[in-house]
């Protein structure tokens, strides 16, 4: 494989910003875990930027030079040099930037242990940025809920299951009673490891909402949920958008102990669960855009999951 000079300046910088996060974390091993992971992650976050092409050689405005006196064209003159960025914009883009390569990375560290859910964090992501953007437009949802922040949390939605064991997590088949409240469990130790973190003002509302969705995305609206049978309007909202899309991505996808099931039979699941399961409200959203989650949905299955 080959390696393009803007990919090694892209992924050198993701580098250079990692080095500064790992300096803040205590373990020596940890450290270097936060800068490898991000530092691929911010490669692959921005490899799919456009880049100027570099044809190594002089670009003219003419495409053609003049057969009948064998002329030169002109050389075009150069663009107006872009005005630099004041220096608070660019720690901030900088720092945006940083923040969402190591949310990426742990995103797929999530699913790196359990390959069976393909492209899950991908398709929870466009499910939960279509509807939040659906109620938004309605004004349903709160004004201080941030699309971006709430887009960002759902990628971390399952990151507790890396501290669920493997006998549990990817186990070949139904999970017994007790094992069942093992994997539960992640929700909680998710948002204990978020608990303690010293964020800036900046960021404090992204940590707020990252947590309200890993801890609370599997509550139900009539209180049968876990792991503090929230009910009701109790629920954050960033958690009922990402119970509906959870639920529906895990209907539709193949697991190791079931078949996919269909759209229109998911569709009806969903439905039936509106005021018991599901916020009505996102069952309402849910059911104006279910065209758009069927095509984000097939769209997405790119990647051969293990057959039942």
């Amino acid at each position: 494989m080959k390696l393009r000079g803007p990919w090694l300046i892209l992924t050198g910088a993701a580098l250079v910003q990692a080095l500064g996060l790992a300096a803040l974390v205590g373990s020596p091993l940890a450290g270097v875990l936060v800068a490898l992971t991000t530092a691929i992650a911010g490669g692959v976050l921005l490899r799919g930027r456009p880049c100027p092409r570099q044809e190594g050689r002089l670009r003219y405005e003419g495409t053609n030079t003049d057969a009948a006196t064998n002329a030169t064209p002109p050389l075009a003159a150069p663009p107006p040099a872009a005005a630099p960025l004041p220096d608070a914009l660019t720690d901030a883009a900088l720092r945006l930037r940083t923040r969402e390569a190591l949310i990426c990375a742990l995103a797929r560290l999530a699913e790196s242990r359990d390959d069976e859910t393909g492209r899950h964090v991908d398709r929870i992501v466009e499910y939960v940025t279509v509807l939040a953007g659906h109620l938004h437009q309605r004004g349903r949802l709160p004004r201080e809920l941030d699309l971006e922040h709430l887009r960002l949390a759902a990628a971390l939605h399952d990151i507790g299951k890396q501290a669920i064991p493997d006998e549990v997590l990817i186990k070949p088949g139904m999970l017994s009673e007790s094992q069942r409240r093992v994997m539960q469990r992640h929700t909680v130790i998710a948002d204990q490891l978020l608990e303690g973190l010293d964020a800036s003002q900046d960021d404090e509302q992204l940590i707020r909402t990252i947590r309200q969705v890993v801890r609370s995305h599997h509550e139900r609206w009539d209180g049968g949920g876990y792991p503090d049978g929230l009910c009701g309007e109790d629920i954050p909202w960033p958690a009922r958008i990402m119970a509906v899309a959870d639920v529906y991505d895990a209907l539709t996808s193949r697991r190791i102990y079931k078949l996919p099931m269909g759209h229109d039979q998911a569709c009806r699941i969903i439905t039936e669960g509106s005021g018991t399961w599901f916020d009505p409200q996102v069952v309402e959203a849910f059911t104006a855009l279910a065209a758009d989650l069927a095509a984000i949905s097939q769209a997405e299955r790119t990647t051969i999951e293990r057959p039942a």
